[in-house]
C-alpha cells in the first residue's frame, strides 16, 4: 500500500467550485473518511485522486511520486462505486477474476483461482462463486463489488459510499467486515460518506468537507469532543450538538466575542433545582432515551440512560457541565479557551 498526499487541489465546474484548495495526507495503511453533505466535494476529490478528473490547480502524490498528469491506469488505484458496477452476464468468480485478467496484468489462472477464493472467503461469498451476478441479493452484489477491488493489490483503495444502498442491518454488518478486512490487509483507504455513524465506525481519521473546503481533520473522538466550528460540531453526533445563545442556559461568564454556545446532549443533566424546561418529545432508543426539551425561547436535546424515566409534558430542571460547553463567535468559529483541535493537516 502507499501514502496519498493532496496539495492545494482545486476543481471548478463552470461557476461552481467543487474542491477548493484541498490539502491532506492519508498515511500508509490508514482508513481516512471524507465526511460531508451532498455537494461538499467528496466524490470530486475521489475522482481527482483516481485521475478521472484533472484539477485546475494543485497536485496528487501517491507513495511520494507526483501522479497529477498520469492516467488512471498508471496510478494503480482501485475504485469502489456507490452502485454495484458488476457484469451481469458473468459469474461471481469471473467478476472477481476480471481485474486480474486485464491486459496490464494477465495473471496465470492458477494464481487467479487462489486469489479469488481467498477474497471470496474473506467476504463470505465463496459459496456464490458459480452464481451469476443477477442471482445475488443487494448485499451480496456489493460484497462482489468490494471484492473486485480487494482482489488486486493496488496502491490505494477509493470507495464512494459503497454501503449507502444497503438496508440498515446489512450496512452495520458490512461496516464491521470492511474495517476487519482493511486491518487484515493493511490497506490504505480513502472513503466517502455522508453518514456520520459510518464515518465514526470506520475511520482512523475523518476529514470534514463543506463547500469544497476542508473544515477539520482528526480522529472521530477529537472532532466530536473538540470541533473547530459549528459546521464541524453538527456533522458528528446523533442527536446533534445543541447550539444556543449563552443566556438560554444561564451561562454568563463567556469569552469575548461569544454569540453561541455548544453543548452535547449527554452533558446536560436532570437536577432538582436548575433551569426549568418541559419535555416536548421522547425517543426510546434502547441504550438511551433522547428527550427534546423546551426552554423559555429555545429547544435542546437531552440524552438519558433508560433507567432514568421521564414522560412527555413533564416539567423538569436541567443543569449543564460548564467545563463541557464550547463557545463560538458570530461566524461560527470556535473561540479558543485552551483546548486544541486539529485543523487542515
Amino acid at each position: 500500500m502507499s501514502e496519498l498526499r493532496l496539495q492545494g487541489l482545486r476543481k471548478t465546474f463552470g461557476a461552481t467550485t467543487a474542491v477548493d484548495d484541498l490539502s491532506l495526507t492519508v498515511a500508509d495503511g490508514e482508513f481516512l473518511v471524507l465526511l460531508g453533505p451532498t455537494g461538499a466535494g467528496k466524490t470530486t476529490t475521489l475522482r481527482l485522486v483516481a485521475g478521472l478528473e484533472q484539477p485546475d490547480a494543485g497536485s496528487v502524490f501517491i507513495n511520494g511520486h507526483e501522479v497529477t498528469s498520469r492516467t488512471p491506469a498508471e496510478r494503480d488505484v482501485a475504485f469502489v462505486f456507490q452502485q454495484y458496477s458488476l457484469y451481469p452476464h458473468l459469474t461471481v468468480y469471473d467478476n472477481l477474476a476480471f481485474p486480474l485478467r486485464a491486459p496490464g496484468r494477465r495473471w496465470p489462472e492458477e494464481l487467479i483461482r487462489a486469489r479469488v477464493q481467498e477474497i471470496a472467503a474473506m467476504l463470505s461469498i465463496a459459496h456464490k462463486l458459480d452464481n451469476r451476478a443477477t442471482e445475488l441479493s443487494g448485499g451480496e452484489m456489493q460484497r462482489v463489488s468490494i471484492g473486485r477491488a480487494l482482489v488486486r493489490t493496488p496502491n490505494l483503495y477509493l470507495m464512494d459510499e459503497p454501503l449507502s444502498s444497503l438496508d440498515a442491518k446489512l450496512r452495520e454488518t458490512m461496516r464491521v467486515e470492511l474495517k476487519r478486512i482493511q486491518r487484515d490487509l493493511g490497506a490504505t483507504i480513502l472513503y466517502v460518506t455522508h453518514d456520520q455513524l459510518e464515518a465514526m465506525t470506520l475511520a482512523d481519521r475523518i476529514a470534514i468537507l463543506e463547500d469544497g473546503k476542508l473544515i477539520q481533520i482528526g480522529s472521530p473522538r477529537e472532532i466530536y469532543e473538540n470541533p473547530v466550528s459549528i459546521q464541524a460540531a453538527r456533522r458528528l453526533g446523533s442527536p446533534p450538538m445543541n447550539i444556543l445563545p449563552p443566556a438560554a442556559l444561564r451561562i454568563l461568564d463567556v469569552p469575548a466575542g461569544t454569540e453561541r454556545i455548544g453543548v452535547r446532549p449527554e452533558d446536560i443533566k436532570l437536577v432538582e433545582d436548575g433551569i426549568p424546561a418541559s419535555v416536548k418529545n421522547l425517543e426510546h432508543l434502547g441504550p438511551e432515551t433522547v428527550a427534546l426539551l423546551a426552554l423559555e425561547r429555545d429547544t435542546l436535546y437531552l440524552s438519558l440512560p433508560p433507567s432514568q424515566q421521564i414522560r412527555r409534558g413533564q416539567r423538569v430542571n436541567i443543569k449543564v457541565d460548564r467545563e463541557k460547553v464550547i463557545f463560538f463567535n458570530g461566524k461560527g468559529a470556535r473561540i479558543d479557551t485552551g483546548k486544541t483541535a486539529e485543523v487542515g493537516r
